[in-house]
């Protein structure tokens, strides 16, 4: 998580989000509570450019599955977020899928560590 504030910003607000949620009721039905169908995480620092928007709706298990796609996102978050902040200068996404080399979803995970 070193050298990546924003990894360890959104697992600590997604935790904590989520958690306190689920202790604040969630959702309630007629039958007593309801599952998470839907969650979103936001991490913003500068609001015209959010560093993590994530949204899951319509799942069984939106929290789980919140997390695996936060965990996918965080692999390319350097990339995004150079993009929305400065399109003109920031590398192509043939560029930044070249530099990964020949596995792409390894070398990314690799090196977000």
């Amino acid at each position: 998580m070193s050298g990546n504030p924003g990894r360890g910003r959104a697992s600590s607000a997604l935790r904590r989000t989520s958690s306190g949620g689920r202790k604040a009721g969630g959702q309630v039905g007629a039958s007593g509570h309801l599952p998470e169908r839907s969650a979103a995480i936001r991490v913003v620092a500068d609001p015209d450019h959010p560093d993590i928007d994530v949204r899951v709706d319509l799942h069984d298990d939106a929290i789980v599955e919140l997390r695996r796609v936060l965990e996918e996102f965080m692999l390319y978050e350097a990339f995004y977020r150079d993009r929305g902040r400065d399109s003109s200068t920031a590398m192509t996404q043939d560029e930044f899928v070249a530099s990964l080399g020949g596995n792409c979803a390894a070398q990314a995970r690799s090196s977000a560590r």
